[in-house]
């Protein structure tokens, strides 16, 4: 796609052989050998019988947490190994890791056109670009509708061949892909089938012994269970709750000791790649996810207690996985923000702004610079009775992120509340938020009481009654991984 694609071809925002050696000639100028250097100076040149060893590079800072170096070392092989599918199709999921989308689309794209017709390296590549293409979709700002619903129907194209072998995962993707297209009762059977696709894995991985090895195999029953709770949480709440709670006890608790360690069998890891690829390390903070759906299911049925009680399981958890690194306590304080703001949002229900305002505080502390928090922190004044600093904080959140479609949603409201000039303008901001996320009850129906005719004003509301009679409790299901 047009703009997905950085415009030099490169991986991830710069060629990785010039890398290389800019980074080789910093070490030179200083006289430093950092642990990656190190690395590097051991290894033969990239060619087709130095590829083991490259592998086995990219493998010990993988099991190491170190994926930015991992994506480096990978990403100069193939430089010289263009035509090796397999280590693209890995070098594809770890800039995924990353957070590089448009890259790992571009490394996917190439993965999957020199793939065999048939054989494991071809599945492996057509789920790798069926990931990069949802993350595409949900990833890349200021995208509209329409090429969105195209990249996910090319993603759902690509897992058409693989849904034949009966695997767990490929299902699991499509459901997920389903969802964040607001498809959510073809979401929903996808994801029944995958959920009995994922229980015939587990249980023959029990029969032969390698059923806890490999983590993102452990990952994928409590992540389909996690999809099927948000699913049916519209409708049926309570086996929500049964569901997530089968979900939590599955799911490798976050700083449990290393539950999530490297597998043996690395070509289960790897999403069937080759059996002499490294394992990418797999998702984070699934069970945080997952306390958090539970929490919001509790909260959905008024009863604010046990949703308190899965955040603050959710904030312990946390804080025993700190202190693994700059990296690791970073993304750790960002999951904790999220749980703050989740804390805050129950007590807003609950009708105490008080002490939504210290939760508020806390994420603020912690990731103050997220338009999340800033836009929590509005409806918290607003819950207070302070529309002028509710909108002070809207504004901010929208500078931060002018895609940021709650915020558009709450602002929209707020104009719209004050009628006049003010009222058509908030109009416009619904009809952003709407762009952005055209599966939000919310901003259909304030757009409904905007609509100047009757006509249009009924449209908006059918599809906002729709929309909340079948949309997740947490909006798309996004807070789930694709890749686990």
């Amino acid at each position: 796609m047009p703009g997905l694609v950085s415009s030099c071809g490169a991986r991830c925002g710069g060629c990785a052989c010039g890398s290389t050696r800019a980074t080789r000639a910093q070490a030179a100028q200083t006289g430093e050998r950092s642990p990656l250097i190190q690395l590097l100076a051991g290894l033969p040149p990239p060619r087709a019988e130095a590829r083991a060893a490259w592998l086995a590079a990219a493998g010990t800072l993988l099991r190491a947490g170190a994926l930015e170096q991992a994506q480096l070392v990978l990403a100069t092989a193939s430089a010289s190994l263009d035509c090796d599918c397999e280590l693209l199709a890995l070098l594809a999921r770890v800039e995924l890791r990353c957070g590089r989308w448009s890259g790992a689309l571009a490394t996917a794209r190439r993965a999957a056109r020199l793939a065999a017709p048939a054989g494991g390296a071809r599945a492996g590549a057509a789920l790798t670009l069926a990931l990069a293409l949802g993350y595409a979709a949900r990833e890349t700002p200021r995208m509209a509708p329409s090429e969105r619903s195209a990249l996910r129907a090319e993603a759902r194209a690509a897992l058409q061949p693989l849904l034949a072998g009966g695997a767990a995962e490929p299902r699991y993707v499509l459901a997920l892909l389903l969802a964040d297209g607001g498809h959510f009762s073809a979401a929903a059977s996808a994801a029944r089938e995958a959920l009995q696709a994922a229980v015939g894995e587990h249980a023959a991985g029990a029969e032969d012994g390698a059923g806890s090895r490999a983590a993102p195999a452990r990952l994928l029953r409590p992540a389909v269970l996690g999809l099927l709770a948000l699913l049916l949480s519209p409708s049926h709440p309570r086996s929500a709750l049964q569901l997530v709670d089968a979900a939590v006890a599955c799911c490798p608790p976050t700083g449990g000791g290393g539950e999530e360690g490297a597998p043996a069998d690395a070509a289960a890891a790897a999403g069937g790649v080759g059996a002499r690829l490294p394992p990418v390390p797999p998702a984070r903070f699934l069970d945080i996810v997952l306390l958090r759906v539970k929490a919001a299911l509790h909260g959905a049925v008024a009863d604010a207690r046990p949703a308190l009680e899965a955040l603050a399981v959710a904030k312990q958890r946390l804080g025993a996985a700190a202190g693994g690194g700059a990296s690791e306590d970073a993304a750790v304080r960002l999951a904790e923000a999220q749980v703050w703001r989740d804390l805050a949002a129950v007590y807003v229900a609950g009708g105490s702004a008080e002490d939504a305002e210290l939760c508020v505080a806390r994420a603020r502390a912690l990731d103050p610079h997220s338009p999340e928090t800033h836009h929590t922190a509005g409806a918290v004044a607003e819950a207070a009775g302070a529309p002028a600093a509710a909108l002070d904080e809207h504004w901010t959140a929208l500078a931060l992120q002018p895609t940021h479609a709650p915020t558009l949603t709450s602002l929209g409201a707020a104009m719209r509340r004050q009628g006049g000039a003010l009222a058509q303008a908030g109009g416009s901001l619904l009809a952003d938020a709407l762009r952005y996320d055209e599966a939000s009850p919310a901003a259909w129906f304030q757009r409904a009481r905007c609509e100047g005719g009757r006509r249009a004003a009924e449209r908006d509301l059918h599809h906002a009654v729709a929309l909340a009679a079948a949309a997740p409790i947490l909006p798309g299901c996004r807070a789930l991984p694709l890749l686990l």
